[in-house]
């Protein structure tokens, strides 16, 4: 290689590093001054202001409520909402806001009325047809027809002549949003074996509160009930006042027991309903409704509907 060479290859050499130096300092240079920009950035802040609901559109309707249904419940405020209008009569159907009962109405007629009645539309071609739901009772009505509106009627259960229907509705002492809801249907003494089956009633009411928690925790609802002995009712089968205490009591302290008594720890809301209703009776037996209903939190609650009866000759239990 000749002297030229060596000197040419030297001087490119000394360029390239001088080169690679260069772009190494720029780079640490913009590095540091991209650090000393974000440290200068002041923290970002935030407004908050409170929700103002005062805007928004309002669902109160000023509906008239039947003699019917404010009988069923006196004093009971309801929550109204339209399922359609035919021929200038509006269809309407009602929860009362602790939810004891639920209703399908106009403004002048109570159509139907049960603890489990729910509806759903069809589709959206047809709005005057529905289905309806009451426990294990389905029907598909529609409003144009004088006799699918006479159907409804089917699914309600009135109190039969002869009985009378109960109501206790409480809230914990330590949380309003906890509430237990009885509901039962006891024969007047003019019934025969009226006070059996108003003793046999009461033990059919008690067992819905023996075994598994009724409030167990949300991870182990369907999982692993942890079973309690519940039998521990000390008074008198014919005291009805007494049999609701001890419901209500048993419930408030298993959702402390869960739960504990402190606003904060508890869900939004909890209720445990319980209806029987008189549905049959003759001499031999009669056939009660029973109804139960459970929130516990969570996405939804559960629910049981089944027919339960009374053999009045044998004084004894019968399997429908």
């Amino acid at each position: 290689m000749s002297k030229r060479h060596i000197i040419m290859t030297i001087i490119i050499a000394g360029l390239l590093s001088a080169a690679l130096y260069a772009l190494d300092f720029n780079k640490k240079e913009i590095e540091v001054d991209e650090w000393a920009f974000l440290n200068e950035v002041d923290e970002p802040v935030y407004e908050y202001s409170e929700y103002d609901d005062s805007q928004e559109e309002s669902t109160e309707t000023n509906v008239v409520v039947p003699a019917e249904l404010n009988a069923l419940l006196p004093g009971a405020s309801w929550s109204i909402d339209t399922i359609c209008t035919v021929c200038g009569v509006t269809y309407l159907y009602a929860s009362d806001d602790d939810l004891k009962t639920y209703a399908i109405f106009t403004e002048s007629t109570l159509l139907a009325e049960d603890p489990s009645l729910t509806y759903f539309e069809t589709d959206s071609i047809t709005p005057t047809v529905i289905k309806v739901m009451a426990g294990e009772k389905t029907l598909i009505v529609d409003f144009k027809s004088p006799s699918d509106i006479e159907k409804l009627r089917t699914l309600s259960s009135p109190v039969m002549p002869g009985w009378k229907r109960y109501r206790w509705d409480r809230k914990a002492d330590f949380c309003d949003r906890v509430m237990n809801n009885l509901e039962i249907d006891y024969p007047k003494p003019s019934i025969t074996n009226s006070e059996h089956i108003s003793k046999w009633i009461a033990t059919v009411a008690l067992a819905q509160i023996t075994g598994p928690v009724r409030l167990p925790s949300l991870v182990s609802t369907y999982l692993n009930f942890e079973w309690k002995d519940r039998s521990g009712y000390q008074g008198q089968l014919n005291d009805r006042y007494s049999v609701a205490n001890y419901i209500a009591d048993t419930y408030f302290a298993d959702v402390e027991e869960e739960f504990g008594r402190e606003d904060e720890d508890l869900p939004p809301a909890l209720y445990s309903i319980i209806s029987l209703r008189a549905r049959f009776f003759n001499d031999r037996y009669v056939t009660y409704q029973l109804f139960t209903d459970d929130y516990n939190g969570g996405v939804h609650g559960y629910y049981t509907d089944q027919l339960v009866s009374y053999d009045c000759v044998h004084h004894e239990s019968m399997e429908c």
